[in-house]
C-alpha cells in the first residue's frame, strides 16, 4: 500500500516529457525503431574463377546440408570454411563484409538464391541466401506515446529511488553494544529484541 501510494506520488511529482524529450530518445535510440532486413548467408571462397563458377553451380541445386558439403569441397577460406561457410546473420551492408560481396547481396531476395562468383582482391566468393528476417521502419508518430510511457516510468522510477535515498540518509540505527556483549557472554545470539537496537527518524 505504501508503495503503491509512492507511485502515485511520484507520478503526480514528475513532469511529464516533453515533445522534444520524446523526439530525442527515438533519435538516441534510432537502432531501437529501424533495422535492415537481416540475411542468413554462406559462402564459398575460392582462388580461382572456374572452381568458384563450379562451386557455384552445385551450390544452387544444393539444399543446405549439400552446401556444407560443396563448402568442404571447394573453398579454401578456412574461418568460414570450419562451420560450413556460415556468414550468420548479415544485412545488406555490413561493413564487415567487401564492397563487392555487398552489392552482390543488395540484390539478393528469394531463399536459396545464389549469387557468384564475386571477385575481390583475387578472391571469388559464392554466397547461397538460406534466410531472410525482414526489416523494419518505426515513424515517431508510431512509437511516440509508448516511448513517453517508457520516460515517464524512467522518472517515476528516479523519484521513488531518491525517496528511499533520502529516507535512508535520516534515519539512524543505535546499537546497544553493552546489551549485545551481555547475550554473547551468556551464550546466546544477539536478536533484534528490546535493548539490543533502536532505530528511529533522526531530528
Amino acid at each position: 500500500m505504501i508503495t503503491a501510494m509512492a507511485r502515485d506520488e511520484a507520478a503526480r511529482g514528475g513532469a511529464a516529457p516533453t515533445d522534444a524529450e520524446l523526439q530525442r530518445y527515438y533519435q538516441d535510440h534510432y537502432a531501437e525503431f529501424h533495422r535492415q532486413d537481416q540475411l542468413r548467408l554462406g559462402q564459398i571462397v575460392c582462388a580461382d574463377r572456374r572452381k568458384a563458377t563450379k562451386a557455384a553451380t552445385e551450390a544452387r541445386e544444393a539444399d543446405e546440408s549439400g552446401f556444407r558439403a560443396i563448402v568442404e569441397k571447394y573453398s579454401e577460406d578456412g574461418v568460414t570454411k570450419a562451420v560450413g561457410g556460415s556468414l550468420g546473420w548479415v544485412d545488406r551492408m555490413s561493413d564487415k563484409l567487401p564492397v563487392p560481396v555487398r552489392s552482390a547481396i543488395a540484390a539478393m531476395f528469394d531463399k536459396g538464391e545464389v549469387a557468384g562468383p564475386v571477385e575481390s582482391n583475387g578472391k571469388f566468393y559464392v554466397l547461397k541466401l538460406f534466410e531472410v528476417r525482414p526489416g523494419f521502419s518505426r515513424a515517431f508518430t508510431e512509437v511516440r506515446e509508448a516511448i513517453r510511457v517508457r520516460l515517464a516510468r524512467q522518472a517515476e522510477q528516479t523519484w521513488l529511488d531518491k525517496m528511499a535515498a533520502d529516507l535512508r540518509a535520516k534515519t539512524k540505527v543505535e546499537v546497544d553494544e553493552k546489551a549485545i556483549q551481555d547475550i554473547v557472554a551468556k551464550g546466546g545470539t544477539p536478536s533484534a529484541g528490546p535493548g539490543a537496537a533502536r532505530g528511529g527518524a533522526a531530528p
